[in-house]
């Protein structure tokens, strides 16, 4: 069978046409997408007045956090190894403990990433709706990049791999769909949305520029999702997610948004992974 990536692969099985969801989701995600071309062609952007101000000091906050990730990583792999009730509770207690521990790492890092000068001009309420919108439009466009992928791997003769998070959720039941979905959707948005957004997009915005700071770390939010050479397929539609996601962010000069487009888009995978 071959592997496609969640939104294409939900799409294209024929189980997933007996739910309407993911389909909903990429038309959804179109027409807003649409009408938000439009209104800003008319000059009323929904998104409202560019906020200016300075982006928050995150070099140090960046280089702490890094050396925190990577010594949770390790210390989570020898726990892991020396646990026997760890190794007993399987792949989905790993990914909640590991999931977990960034989530914590990440509350450490906030007061770094909400510094600075800059603040939004949306409402709290508008900036929720304006990240849950954007996850639709990111979903969406997730179709034409898999498919783009899907074509030019299989013109190469490859096939695009799987992460093994993906075929573990997509036959998790009960307590550990549970797990996953937690994971997915509440704790990894708020971790990988602090620390690529809130530390890594500034820290180098203020040497590098915003433009080149929004491709630097949407590819290195890729790359992060890719532990073997032969998954590099997988770190370009995630890119495309990481620059929309840092887009937003500077565009409305708030986290939430972008945390909340993280949520949303992952929520529609995971719900499409499981109607598929």
């Amino acid at each position: 069978m071959r592997h496609r990536l969640p939104a294409l692969q939900a799409l294209r099985s024929k189980a997933s046409f007996a739910s309407p969801v993911p389909i909903l989701a990429v038309i959804a995600g179109v027409l807003v997408l649409v009408d938000y071309a439009r209104r800003r062609r008319r000059g009323a952007d929904p998104l409202g007045v560019r906020p200016v101000g300075a982006l928050p000091d995150t070099l140090i906050a960046l280089l702490c956090g890094a050396l925190l990730w990577f010594l949770a990583r390790e210390g989570l792999y020898f726990f892991v190894a020396g646990s026997q009730f760890l190794r007993d509770g399987g792949f989905a207690a790993n990914v909640l403990i590991s999931t977990a521990l960034n989530f914590v790492i990440a509350l450490a890092l906030l007061r770094s990433a909400l510094g600075g000068t800059r603040r939004p001009s949306l409402s709290s309420p508008g900036l929720v709706v304006a990240g849950a919108l954007a996850g639709l439009v990111v979903f969406a466009l997730q179709v034409p990049i898999g498919l783009a992928i899907q074509q030019v791997c299989a013109y190469l003769g490859g096939e695009i791999p799987r992460q093994e998070i993906v075929t573990q959720a997509q036959r998790a039941h009960g307590a550990e769909a549970m797990t996953f979905a937690v994971g997915a959707i509440v704790l990894a948005p708020f971790a990988e949305e602090v620390f690529f957004r809130g530390i890594l997009l500034p820290a180098v915005a203020r040497s590098a520029g915003e433009r080149r700071a929004l491709f630097i770390q949407a590819l290195a939010f890729g790359a992060i999702h890719v532990n073997a050479w032969h998954m590099w397929p997988l770190a370009l539609p995630l890119a495309v997610v990481g620059w929309c996601s840092g887009w937003l962010y500077l565009r409305t000069g708030s986290l939430a948004p972008s945390i909340v487009l993280h949520a949303a888009f992952n929520a529609i995978n995971f719900a499409a992974l499981r109607l598929a």
